[in-house]
C-alpha cells in the first residue's frame, strides 16, 4: 500500500500557478493552460509557480508586429531577431532601390509577412514552455517612440503643411540617388502641393531638373523663385548659368547684369560674365571665318555683295574686350582670382589665334589677288 508521503511526493502541480492537477493530465483547470509535456513530478515545496506576468499574449505580439516590424519580437524579448527584421526592413526601403531598379514594395511586404506570424508563434512557444521567458527588449520602448513620431508625421499635413512640404523634399533628396527613373520628381511636386510658395523647395526641384539636363523646365522654376525673392541673387545667377551652359550667352548675360545690379562686389559673377563674353568672342571669330570664306570663295573679277549679317560679323568683335573688362573687375574685388582668370584668357587667346590663322590660310588657299573686287554693300544709315 502506498504511503501518503509517497503519494504527495508524486503529485502533479501546474508549472504556471502551482495548482494540484490530475496525474498525467496536461491541462490546468485553475489557470486554464495547456502543457505540451506532462508536468514534472514534484512536491508542493519544489513547485515554483510561474506568474501570469511571465507569459506573453500571442495576439498582442502579432498585432504589435503588424504595426511595427520587429516590435512583436521585442515584446517577446527576442532582441537579436527583432533587430534583424528591422535592419532588413530599413535596408529594403532605403538601400535596395539604390542598387536594383525595382520597386522595394515586394521585399518590404515579405519581411512584414514573416514578422507577424513569427511573433505570434514565438509568444505561444513561450507560454508552452518551449522557449525561455525573457523580459521585453529595451528596443521595444525605442520602437514605440519611433512609431509615435511617425504617427505624428502622418497628422503633420493637417497641423503644418509647410513643414510637411519640407519633410517630403528631404525624402526626395534622399531618393535622388536611386536607380528608379523619375522617382524624386513626384516627391517635389507633392512637397510643392503642400507648400506652393516655398522658394527653397522650388530651388531644390530646379537643381534636380538641371542635373537631369531639363534646363527649360528648370528655367521656369528659377523664374518663379526670382519673382518671389527679388533681393536674392542666388536664383538669378543660377538662371544665368543654365542659359550659358545651353549656349544662350546673351540671355545669360542679362541675368548676370541683374545679379550685379544687386551686388557689384561679387567677384564670381564678374568672372561668369567674363566667361560669357569670352564664349561670344570665340563664336564671333568663328562666324567671321565662315563669312570670310563666303567672300573669298568666288572667282576672280566677280563682284561679291555682302548682306547686313556679314557686316555685323566683322563689327561685333568687341566681346573679347568686354570679357577682359569683366575679368579686371573681378580682380579688383578679389586679387586671388587673377590666377584662375589668366588660365581662361590664355586658353581663349589660343582659340582666337587659331581662327585668325585659319582666315589667313583661307585667303592664301583661294589665291586672292589685287585684281579681285569685293564690293561691300553697307546697310542704310552707315
Amino acid at each position: 500500500m502506498v504511503s501518503s508521503d509517497a503519494f504527495t511526493s508524486h503529485t502533479k502541480y501546474c508549472p504556471y500557478c502551482g495548482t494540484k492537477i490530475v496525474r498525467d493530465d496536461n491541462y490546468c483547470v485553475a489557470c486554464r493552460r495547456t502543457f505540451v509535456d506532462p508536468p514534472v513530478e514534484r512536491s508542493p515545496e519544489q513547485v515554483q509557480p510561474r506568474a501570469m506576468t511571465e507569459s506573453r499574449r500571442p495576439w498582442v505580439s502579432a498585432v504589435l508586429s503588424f504595426f511595427g516590424v520587429g516590435l512583436g519580437q521585442f515584446y517577446n524579448g527576442e532582441t537579436v531577431k527583432g533587430l534583424a527584421l528591422v535592419s532588413l526592413f530599413v535596408a529594403a526601403f532605403l538601400l535596395l532601390p539604390r542598387f536594383i531598379p525595382v520597386n522595394p514594395f515586394f521585399a518590404i511586404f515579405f519581411i512584414w509577412a514573416v514578422a507577424v506570424p513569427d511573433a505570434y508563434l514565438s509568444a505561444k512557444k513561450i507560454n508552452q514552455l518551449k522557449k525561455p521567458f525573457q523580459k521585453k527588449s529595451v528596443f521595444f520602448g525605442i520602437e514605440i517612440v519611433v512609431l509615435a513620431i511617425l504617427g505624428a508625421l502622418i497628422l503633420l499635413p493637417v497641423i503644418s503643411p509647410d513643414l510637411t512640404g519640407h519633410g517630403i523634399s528631404i525624402a526626395a533628396r534622399v531618393m535622388e540617388d536611386t536607380k528608379i527613373p523619375g522617382l524624386p520628381v513626384p516627391d517635389y511636386d507633392t512637397a510643392l502641393a503642400y507648400a506652393p510658395n516655398d522658394t527653397e523647395i522650388m530651388m531644390e526641384k530646379a537643381n534636380y531638373l538641371i542635373a537631369g539636363g531639363k534646363n527649360d523646365e528648370a528655367q521656369v522654376w528659377l523664374d518663379k523663385v526670382i519673382l518671389a525673392t527679388p533681393n536674392d541673387t542666388t536664383p538669378v545667377i543660377l538662371a544665368g548659368d543654365v542659359l550659358c551652359n545651353s549656349g544662350q550667352y546673351q540671355k545669360g548675360l542679362d541675368y548676370y547684369d541683374t545679379a550685379l545690379s544687386m551686388n557689384r562686389k561679387d567677384a564670381q559673377v564678374w568672372i561668369k560674365k567674363g566667361d560669357a563674353y569670352l564664349a561670344l568672342s570665340i563664336g564671333e571669330m568663328q562666324m567671321i571665318r565662315q563669312q570670310f570664306k563666303g567672300l573669298t570663295s568666288h572667282s576672280p573679277g566677280q563682284s561679291v555683295s555682302s548682306d547686313a549679317s556679314t557686316i555685323d560679323a566683322f563689327r561685333s568683335t568687341g566681346s573679347y574686350r568686354l570679357a577682359v573688362k569683366s575679368y579686371n573687375e573681378a580682380i579688383k574685388i578679389d586679387p586671388k582670382t587673377s590666377i584662375e582668370i589668366s588660365g581662361r584668357i590664355l586658353a581663349s587667346t589660343q582659340i582666337l589665334l587659331d581662327n585668325y590663322t585659319g582666315i589667313l590660310d583661307d585667303m592664301n588657299n583661294d589665291n586672292i589677288t589685287s585684281s579681285q573686287t569685293v564690293n561691300m554693300q553697307y546697310p542704310s544709315g552707315m
